[in-house]
């Protein structure tokens, strides 16, 4: 489902999935930047740059989520 917002695909990763979850739960950017304490449009500038941290958390946890780091698996052959 795509909103009334494009979601970019070569754009950087944690933002696309950002965007779809936004999407999925039929919020527009504007309510999510809101709820999140960012000004309107910090959202639809995250398409070109990257966010910063404290305020992607701010919008992952309007959503209910959360960013997670966990190790990478091991490579083939070691």
């Amino acid at each position: 489902m795509t909103g009334p917002f494009s979601i970019p695909q070569n754009g950087d990763p944690l933002v696309r999935h950002m965007l779809l979850a936004i999407d999925e739960r039929e919020l527009s950017l504007r309510e999510v930047a809101d709820k999140a304490g960012l000004a309107a449009g910090t959202l639809s500038k995250w398409k070109r740059c990257s966010p910063r941290l404290v305020s992607f958390n701010a919008v992952l946890n309007v959503l209910g989520l959360e960013l997670a780091i966990r190790p990478l698996p091991p490579k083939g052959g070691a």
